[in-house]
């Protein structure tokens, strides 16, 4: 993950990783190099409103969540949804 998965997607995003490997503001991790910025990119650029929507539509990382982190991910969906994300 840490090869930048969502610089084609998201080019000029301050959510995602460079080639080389550094870091911008990323925010919360996940699991499987999931951050917070990552995931308020795909709700509100990519439309995903669910986790299934970031972890196998978007992603696939869903290979890689345990379900605590799956728990972890809709809360805080929820939340950015609740303020209005």
């Amino acid at each position: 993950m840490r090869g930048g998965w969502c610089a084609p997607m998201a080019r000029g995003s301050s959510a995602c990783s460079d080639r080389r490997g550094g870091w911008r503001i990323s925010g919360r991790c996940f699991g499987a190099d999931l951050t917070g910025a990552e995931v308020r990119y795909l709700m509100e650029r990519e439309w995903a409103q669910t986790e299934d929507d970031v972890l196998w539509r978007r992603t696939k990382l869903g290979l890689r969540f345990s379900l605590d982190e799956r728990e972890r991910l809709a809360k805080f969906m929820a939340a950015m949804v609740g303020a209005g994300a």
